[in-house]
């Protein structure tokens, strides 16, 4: 399924893919980035690089990880 928007009792979400299975369900967000990517697993960051500017982004791992904001 592509391009789900849903409900859970209090806001919308958006999913962009979701695949179904009889073994497992994935979900899959997808993101557009442009010219260089660098990962770090290190720091469980990645920079993206694009004319001269460095912008650094947590791994989405570790941002689904953290506790929601009240």
């Amino acid at each position: 399924m592509h391009n789900l928007r849903l409900y859970n009792g209090k806001s919308y979400f958006h999913i962009d893919y979701l695949l179904l299975t009889r073994f497992f369900i994935v979900i899959i967000d997808c993101k557009n980035y442009l010219d260089i990517l660098m990962i770090d697993t290190t720091l469980n960051q990645f920079t993206q690089i694009r004319n001269n500017q460095e912008e650094g982004y947590l791994e989405p791992i570790v941002i689904i990880s953290k506790p929601p904001l009240s």
